[in-house]
């Protein structure tokens, strides 16, 4: 039964009261049902549904259930389970320490799990922690890309990858893994060499740069890019002297004349990085 309140009906047990004297939420409004305060507002204007201390401007103890949205205002963060949230979202109480659901109940698995529908982010994301021991990032089923990928770590892939833009690792560098799954660099360049030898000569060059490798790499003389003449075809070129920045060429006339041409090589260098 409520005493000196606003009160509806004959048994007094639906009413609004406001306590005058020392004791839970004095100076404030008290609002009951079937004899149970509900709902309280302080003397400082916090409302509380389940508590008779909101400690916010709105304080539920129990069960929210929104129809529509819920929206915080520009540039104040909204807690879950902390009274002093740090960030936009800061969730920290029972199941929500650390962990947050949509769509699904939030378990100790995910800090973040999303069901029911597709996930998109409209600005940049970035994922700092291993969520493989072994691999950076691990995708377990198909990957569409429509820009640029970037990589400089490692990428597991157990689905199919497909990219509509470019693949690039590391900026510039080729990545392939030798038999015994070591992993190599290679490089794609080009040497020019020119000059006369005769028939049945050799003669070697100075010393060709190229990127660094962390050893001498294996370098492999491609196809003719460009000459001054068809007498290209009379030369070999052989690497020799290989270091881990430079390496020579040995070039041999096998033809019957003399040779005058400069000649344009593709080169492929595979090695350590």
């Amino acid at each position: 039964m409520l005493e000196s309140a606003l009160t509806f009906g004959n048994n007094k047990k639906v009413g609004i009261g406001s306590r005058r004297t020392a004791g839970t939420n004095q100076a404030g409004l008290d609002f009951y049902t079937q004899g149970f305060r509900r709902m309280v507002i302080d003397s400082f204007g916090n409302v509380g549904i389940g508590t008779t201390t909101p400690d916010r401007r709105l304080h539920v103890e129990g069960t929210i259930y929104s129809g529509s949205y819920i929206i915080s205002g520009y540039g104040i963060a909204s807690g879950i389970g902390n009274v002093l949230p740090s960030y936009d979202i800061h969730a920290g109480v029972g199941y929500f320490v650390n962990r947050l659901a949509i769509g699904i109940f939030p378990t100790s698995t995910y800090a973040l799990d999303v069901d029911g529908g597709p996930v998109r982010m409209r600005q940049d994301a970035r994922i700092d922690g291993i969520l493989n021991p072994n691999n950076p990032l691990t995708i377990g089923n198909n990957l569409t890309v429509q820009g640029s990928v970037t990589t400089t770590s490692n990428v597991a892939v157990t689905g199919s990858l497909t990219a509509t833009g470019k693949v690039v690792v590391n900026s510039n560098d080729g990545i392939v893994r030798s038999q015994n799954g070591t992993q190599l660099k290679v490089v794609r360049t080009s040497v020019t060499l020119s000059g006369s030898l005769a028939a049945g000569g050799s003669v070697d060059s100075g010393s060709f740069l190229y990127e660094t490798f962390g050893s001498a790499p294996q370098v492999y003389v491609g196809n003719m890019i460009s000459a001054t003449n068809s007498q290209w075809a009379q030369l070999e070129f052989i690497p020799f002297e290989v270091t881990a920045s430079s390496c020579k060429f040995r070039v041999f006339n096998h033809g019957n004349d003399a040779v005058s041409v400069q000649v344009q090589y593709a080169l492929l260098i595979i090695g350590a990085e």
